[in-house]
């Protein structure tokens, strides 16, 4: 965000960011792609207090946005740290210059690497959450779009620490993660699900595996050169992944559970934050 942008343009840019006028311009008309007359805009009636209110109004919300800008830099840098401290303490995968023993994650996985349900989304039902590629952020979390299976099938039920891989679409390669705390959840058809067997590899480790270039080059070279870029689960399964012991992985795993508390502290923070913002821009706006 360039603030100096903001701070010259005055209460202005968040008016246009306001419930006010959003409210207004989702009354836009046309057929498929909707659109804002000209002349429409330039009738658009706009009250304003004086310039000494202007200001305070601009002071507010700009120090909410720079700590919000602050926490977001905060999150992105705890993510790097977790990189790096995973090729500090596991070295590159590529080249493997610790000589860890090497197996495909087919090798690593409890069960055959498996396909998701091909139920249809519903309306969450208060009991099953369905999973679909796109409900998985680029950081690996749900997004708050729950949906229920419109058919339950017990086989395709979550179990903490599986690894999803998306197969198919512009978002093949994402993984996520499942824990606990998510509930009682099942896949759709596009993931494909790896049970980790932690007697040999914990899933902490197997996640942040496909966080390395290695794992990104490895999805770039595989996917196919179609309109539709695809992975399948044999492809998937023939990968490669060093196998560092489970006392080294454990380390690494506190390690993990330290960063996430304190980006959940942050989140938290950023929520009132958002709040915060969402207040008082009811407050001067209306």
């Amino acid at each position: 965000t360039n603030f100096e942008v903001i701070s010259k343009f005055g209460p202005l840019f968040y008016f246009l960011n306001s419930n006010l006028f959003t409210r207004w311009s989702h009354r836009a008309e046309g057929i498929g792609i909707k659109n804002i007359k000209l002349n429409e805009l330039k009738e658009f009636l706009v009250k304003y207090p004086d310039e000494n209110i202007q200001s305070d109004i601009i002071d507010v919300i700009d120090k909410i946005d720079k700590i919000i800008s602050l926490r977001q830099q905060q999150l992105a840098k705890l993510d790097k740290l977790v990189k790096s401290m995973f090729v500090e303490m596991f070295g590159d995968m590529r080249s493997n210059p610790m000589n860890w023993r090497q197996m495909t994650l087919r090798d690593i996985s409890k069960e055959k690497l498996s396909y998701g349900s091909g139920a249809s989304a519903k309306k969450y039902d208060g009991d099953v959450r369905y999973i679909r590629i796109t409900d998985i952020d680029d950081s690996g979390e749900l997004s708050d779009d729950f949906k229920s299976p419109d058919n339950f099938d017990k086989k395709y039920l979550l179990n903490n620490g599986d690894i999803l891989f998306a197969r198919s679409g512009a978002t093949v390669g994402k993984t996520f993660q499942f824990k606990e705390k998510y509930g009682k959840c099942i896949y759709a058809g596009y993931l494909i699900r790896l049970i980790p067997n932690t007697d040999i590899i914990l899933p902490e480790y197997v996640f942040q595996f496909t966080k390395t270039c290695y794992y990104y080059s490895f999805i770039e070279s595989t996917k196919k050169a179609v309109a539709q870029p695809n992975i399948n689960a044999q492809e998937y399964g023939n990968l490669i992944i060093n196998i560092p012991p489970l006392a080294k992985q454990r380390a690494f795993v506190i390690f993990i559970q330290y960063i996430e508390k304190t980006k959940s502290a942050i989140k938290q923070s950023l929520n009132q934050l958002e709040t915060l913002k969402k207040a008082k821009m009811q407050e001067f706006f209306g």
